[in-house]
């Protein structure tokens, strides 16, 4: 991520979130094998699917919150982390 930050490439933007699945499934390959995990998927109507691995699924599905987003600006951005923009409040310097 550092490389990232120091190319100007990391950007914050604000999006909706319009899709949440708990527990989604995941097939990966590793080695040659595949395999199965199970992650949280949030769907993001600009930016798209963000996935996490934590234990329980702690964003709240409601169509009217935005959430900030930590994003790779590239020609296919990727979602870093999610900020609910109810609870942080974005300064600029």
């Amino acid at each position: 991520m550092l490389i990232f930050a120091l190319a100007g490439k990391l950007a914050i933007v604000e999006d909706r979130l319009y899709k949440t699945v708990p527990y989604e499934k995941i097939d990966r390959i590793n080695s040659g094998r595949y395999y199965t995990c199970y992650k949280h998927g949030y769907y993001f109507e600009k930016y798209g699917k963000y996935t996490v691995s934590s234990t329980s699924c702690s964003i709240d599905f409601d169509r009217e919150h935005k959430y900030y987003l930590l994003i790779v600006n590239t020609k296919r951005p990727k979602i870093l982390e999610c900020y609910n923009k109810d609870t942080y409040e974005l300064k600029e310097d």
